[in-house]
Formats: structure tokens, C-alpha cells, sequence
């Protein structure tokens, strides 16, 4: 019952962190924004990995790293993105 439970609390708090990493974004807090992307991508979910993919392609909140941002896309891309290649400009 316990892995049950912390197994919902994670995947709840992976579903939120993008929330809160597109808050901190709009006000400007951009390292906490990418902190929250990266925790969440780390756990696999597809969006996060989409958008830390995005931001590292077009230097949002980082410095501009196509390598970066063609690791986190693959690995949307792997995980169901229908648009990770599209943002990469490449295919996987």
C-alpha cells in the first residue's frame, strides 16, 4: 500500500512540476522554471521533455545547446510526442 502511494505521489508531482515550471516562466524565474522541467523530464513525461527539448533549441531560460535539446526531443519522441522532430527540425 505504501508503493502504492508513492507511487501516485510522484506521478502526481511529475504531472505538476511543468505547471509550475510555466509559472516561474512567466515571471521571469527561469532558472527555477528549467529546475522544475528537468525534474520532470527526468521522470519521463513526454511534456517536460518537449518543453526542456524546446527551450534548449531556442535558448529560453538556457543557453541555446542543440545537442540538449535533440536529447530531451528524442526522448519525447521515444515516449509519443507527435511533435518533437517537428521542433528539432530533424528526424529520430
Amino acid at each position: 500500500e505504501d508503493g502504492i502511494r508513492d507511487d501516485l505521489v510522484t506521478g502526481v508531482q511529475t504531472c505538476a512540476l511543468p505547471i509550475l515550471s510555466k509559472i516561474y516562466d512567466t515571471y521571469g524565474e527561469y532558472d527555477k522554471s528549467i529546475d522544475y522541467l528537468k525534474q520532470s523530464a527526468n521522470h519521463g513525461y513526454m511534456q517536460a521533455e518537449e518543453d526542456l527539448g524546446s527551450a534548449f533549441m531556442n535558448g529560453r531560460g538556457v543557453k541555446k545547446d542543440t545537442s540538449e535539446a535533440k536529447y530531451w526531443l528524442k526522448k519525447a519522441h521515444e515516449h509519443g510526442s507527435k511533435i518533437a522532430e517537428d521542433i528539432c527540425g530533424c528526424e529520430f
